[in-house]
């Protein structure tokens, strides 16, 4: 009863007057993930594109309690998320990608945009600055997973490269049969020239024999719909 009222009378308003609404818990990404690392017994979170370990944060008030390793290629980020307490959480300064290697990473004024790839000149964000850039050293995820012998864990990984996750999967497979799960954040339409595209994630899914267990939207781009 409850629920429906939320639903039915709530919700409306919510988005209306401020913009968001409270979601069904079956449609709420936290509540999935939690089931799955419960599930199938998930023995480790990999964390690629860490940020400040917001998504750290998510998954133990959620009552994950085992290991997290997070993997974050700008500096200034690692340097808060390496500031976490948190005995079971490791945290590595390093990007990922198809091949070994150091990459130019584009840093912006907002930290969330950092990439490995350069903003398109008619993006909305294309005034955002460019505060600067920095070569960060990269390795394939098989190498990684070699060199901190996590052949042996059942692993969950959120990917949130900002445009690179296809050349991130890209370096992975020899050990894609230890990644359990996978939680993707992709645009549809990229603010990056060049970046990884979701029929690009779909292909790469079915060649490797993920199967997608749910889509959960971040945005709805109305200028999109105009003809």
């Amino acid at each position: 009863m409850l629920s429906q009222i939320i639903y039915r009378y709530i919700n409306p308003i919510f988005s209306k007057y401020f913009k968001f609404v409270i979601k069904r818990r079956s449609e709420d990404l936290a509540f999935q993930r939690n089931i799955i690392l419960k599930k199938f017994n998930v023995s480790l979170v990999l964390d690629v594109g860490a940020h400040y370990g917001e998504t750290v944060r998510d998954i133990r008030s959620n009552g994950y309690t085992g290991k997290i390793i997070s993997i974050e290629p700008t500096l200034k980020s690692f340097n808060v998320l390496s500031k976490i307490k948190d005995k079971n959480m490791q945290a590595f300064n390093r990007g990922l990608g198809e091949n070994s290697g150091f990459l130019k990473l584009n840093e912006f004024e907002e930290s969330y945009m950092n990439s490995f790839l350069e903003v398109k000149k008619n993006s909305r964000f294309d005034m955002k600055q460019l505060s600067e850039s920095s070569l960060v050293e990269c390795t394939t995820l098989d190498l990684f997973i070699f060199e901190k012998s996590l052949q042996n864990e059942v692993i969950f990984m959120k990917l949130d490269v900002q445009g690179f996750e296809i050349n991130v999967l890209k370096g992975l497979d020899k050990y894609k049969d230890k990644i359990i799960a996978l939680q993707v954040e992709i645009s549809i339409n990229s603010i990056y020239t060049g970046a990884s595209n979701f029929s690009e994630l779909l292909k790469w899914l079915n060649e490797n024999n993920f199967r997608i267990v749910s889509i959960v939207t971040e945005r709805f781009n109305d200028k999109q719909t105009q003809a």
